[in-house]
């Protein structure tokens, strides 16, 4: 099912058979920088555990898993995940269960991951507390392809259902990844220092409700 077209591009929904041409698009999304590169080296391990925490998503009700194809060729160049809100207030928070990034332990270096994902969990229990929220929790489009509005596709679709649930979207942002979130509404108010003198910002985009 094709949710969206842009530029040559088609946003779908993606399964568990799409796990592993998923898989390689952390590395080829974010092996730009040195923190990723020394987080999480690449290698064939690495990318089947990239694949098993993608089908661990994949079957989770709380998660919209996305790709974007290139329709010319075929080839997935864009994947995104939004963990959609809690059902009730009194609910925990959906979206950091411990199990969803358990596959990539044994590949990861203790103090970046740690670092990392510590700043995510805590950033967001503190700026969106117990409000329902649609949390943007990944997204990665291969570097030869970033520019050409896959990530903008994604972004869209999420924002569209939290605009129709009139609730508020999440994100934590590396640098290179804010601008565009920030077209795409979202404002930024925290920013958190990490090992290798890396930053990460965190931030909130109003449904467009609360914006009238």
């Amino acid at each position: 099912m094709t949710l969206a077209h842009k530029n040559g591009l088609a946003l779908e929904y993606a399964t568990v058979e799409d796990a592993e041409a998923i898989a390689p698009l952390f590395f080829l999304s974010f092996h730009d920088h040195a923190y990723f590169r020394r987080m999480m080296p690449d290698s064939a391990e690495g990318r089947d555990a990239w694949a098993d925490l993608f089908r661990f998503a994949c079957k989770d009700p709380y998660t919209v898993c996305l790709k974007v194809t290139d329709e010319k060729t075929g080839e997935i160049i864009s994947h995104g995940r939004w963990v959609r809100p809690k059902k009730r207030v009194e609910d925990e928070q959906p979206g950091h269960e411990e199990q969803r990034w358990s596959a990539l332990d044994p590949y990861l270096d203790t103090e970046t991951a740690d670092a990392l994902f510590g700043s995510f969990a805590r950033n967001r229990q503190e700026m969106m507390e117990e409000r329902r929220h649609y949390y943007m929790e990944l997204l990665m489009t291969a570097g030869k392809h970033k520019g050409r509005g896959a990530g903008g596709l994604i972004l869209e679709y999420g924002t569209e259902l939290a605009d129709e649930e009139q609730v508020e979207c999440y994100i934590d942002a590396s640098p290179a990844g804010r601008p565009l979130y920030e077209r795409h509404g979202f404002v930024f108010s925290k920013q958190e220092k990490l090992p290798m003198d890396y930053h990460y910002n965190f931030g909130i985009r109003k449904s467009k409700a609360e914006k009238k």
